[in-house]
């Protein structure tokens, strides 16, 4: 899989691209430091995943979540967040996401966030108290 990684913090790229790099079947295409930036990558790299922060300079991950769907500029989003609270979660999920992994857990879920994508199946970082049984009454198809 083709992965863009995305985040305003060089140290929580290289943590994930180090984590990621352990996988022969996950290739990291390109990184992004804000928003802006990312939805450009998306454009030229067409990445099977996107993992994409919320809170970034210039445009935040939920709006450029939204144009990269919209788009159709990129297979899937899983977002990568510190905030444990609800609506963040609401927001991304509800947006099209197709993961939320908190930082704090991205060693033990990110991989496993990404197979679940791939497999056009929700994940939630179980660290966050949040069932994802109440998202999974979308429609099907709204997150493409």
């Amino acid at each position: 899989m083709r992965i863009l990684v995305v985040d305003d913090h060089f140290e929580i790229r290289e943590k994930v691209k180090a984590l990621l790099c352990l996988h022969n079947d996950i290739e990291i295409v390109g990184q992004a430091e804000d928003g802006r930036s990312a939805i450009e990558l998306c454009r030229t790299l067409k990445p099977d995943v996107v993992l994409l922060d919320i809170t970034m300079p210039m445009m935040n991950g939920i709006e450029a979540m939204g144009i990269m769907i919209a788009e159709k500029s990129c297979g899937r989003v899983i977002i990568l967040s510190s905030h444990t609270h609800k609506r963040f979660v609401d927001a991304a999920i509800n947006g099209g996401a197709m993961g939320y992994v908190l930082k704090s857990c991205v060693f033990e879920d990110l991989y496993n966030a990404i197979k679940a994508a791939a497999a056009d199946n929700l994940f939630v970082s179980p660290q966050t108290g949040i069932s994802i049984s109440e998202y999974k009454k979308r429609k099907p198809d709204s997150t493409r």
